[in-house]
């Protein structure tokens, strides 16, 4: 799958803060965004965890998060576009691992 995060999630206006990873114990990806003008000290914007998302896979995660976003984006982002921004991450951390 991948390590278990966090990780960065580079969607333009949500990549200052916004991150998302693998409970590797409880087998189940997360993600918690931010728009860019949020304060970072509250909480996040979105939440993509349980009970109200049990996300086991990338695609997924990609379709709950374009879900998600869709009151807060003028235009509704295609899950294959968020895919790709979460894909970034993972091979950026395959060439760069931090451990």
């Amino acid at each position: 799958m991948t390590r278990g995060g966090p990780h960065p999630f580079w969607m333009p206006g949500w990549e200052q803060q916004s991150i998302w990873g693998y409970e590797e114990g409880l087998g189940h990806l997360y993600a918690q965004l931010y728009a860019n003008q949020d304060d970072p000290d509250a909480a996040p914007r979105i939440w993509i965890t349980p009970p109200s998302y049990l996300v086991r896979d990338i695609d997924e995660l990609a379709a709950a998060i374009a879900q998600a976003l869709t009151p807060y984006v003028p235009v509704r982002v295609p899950a294959e576009v968020i895919k790709s921004w979460l894909s970034e991450c993972l091979s950026t951390s395959l060439l760069f691992p931090t451990s």
